[in-house]
């Protein structure tokens, strides 16, 4: 249902249908879980029925992931890395914080009340009180703005600067960042 990127440790074992990667950098995860890859998973990958799938050769693979160079001759990519490995790594601990608190969602779960979140805060029904208490005991504002400042880093990363005022205060924020939303218009 969502485009979810995590780490996990080497040994484990996965179901049938789940994609893995063999990627440990941080910065890595940052990408993958940004807008900018969402938007192209929903664009170029498959779908099985009407759902959108990821699909490793039609959509990994091809993915034009941003050329940072680490030459420290170039401190503003050097710096671009750094801040993408940061959120990366803030994202990863973040969850790892909320899964296995005490309410202990799954990522699925996370992930609903996080496009929940979004629909409300831009026009669907507003949330419940129950709703507000689940999402704040699951952090999920803060996860909200974790993505949100993914977003504008990965807008960096592609040298794409001029979309983050163009754009980010519209779309940051906004419902689909990890799946379809009848609440996103064409210009998000």
């Amino acid at each position: 249902k969502h485009r979810t990127f995590a780490f996990f440790d080497a040994d484990t074992r996965f179901e049938d249908g789940i994609v893995v990667i063999g990627l440990s950098d941080p910065a890595a995860l940052a990408i993958l879980s940004s807008r900018i890859h969402v938007h192209w998973c929903l664009e170029c990958g498959g779908k099985r029925e009407t759902r959108p799938r990821y699909n490793k050769t039609e959509t990994f693979d091809p993915y034009p992931f941003p050329l940072i160079s680490t030459d420290a001759e170039n401190p503003e990519d050097v710096a671009r890395l750094e801040r993408l490995r940061h959120l990366g790594r803030r994202l990863e601990q973040l969850r790892a914080r909320i899964l296995t608190s005490d309410a202990a969602p799954t990522l699925t779960m996370l992930y609903n009340h996080l496009e929940r979140r979004r629909e409300a805060i831009h026009g669907d029904l507003p949330l419940t009180e129950a709703e507000r208490e689940t999402h704040d005991r699951l952090l999920v504002p803060t996860l909200m703005e974790l993505h949100d400042e993914i977003d504008r880093a990965a807008l960096l990363a592609y040298g794409w600067d001029d979309l983050i005022s163009a754009l980010v205060p519209d779309v940051g924020g906004r419902p689909g960042a990890t799946l379809p939303s009848e609440h996103k218009n064409d210009a998000q």
